[in-house]
């Protein structure tokens, strides 16, 4: 199991990420996107991309959102292990890319 309880996610799916922060969003009063961006001094598109799951983003930039949500040690921690394992899952898979010949890439 993750660390937020969830089963541990499949390569490049970041639902249990973006779904640990929408239940803070929603313990936090469901503040929208633009009050996390203004009290996280996070640009609104990266806090939109972080809650939605487009993209995998920094470290501080999910600290910010955790600070900014008011997030508990135990849950900071517990988000911030099951991002940790996402970066590192991508940056395997990268590495795996980089080591195929260019013609084998995909």
């Amino acid at each position: 199991m993750a660390p937020t309880g969830e089963p541990w996610p499949t390569p490049g799916d970041l639902r249990p990420l973006t779904n640990a922060l929408k239940n803070l969003r929603v313990q936090a009063g469901t503040p929208t996107i633009t009050q996390i961006a203004r009290m996280s001094g996070i640009a609104q598109s990266t806090v939109h991309a972080a809650l939605t799951g487009k993209y995998l983003y920094k470290r501080s930039v999910l600290d910010a959102i955790l600070a900014t949500l008011a997030a508990d040690a135990d849950e900071h921690n517990r988000i911030r292990q099951l991002h940790g394992f996402l970066v590192e899952e991508a940056r395997a898979r990268r590495a795996q890319r980089k080591a195929r010949p260019i013609g084998q890439r995909a």
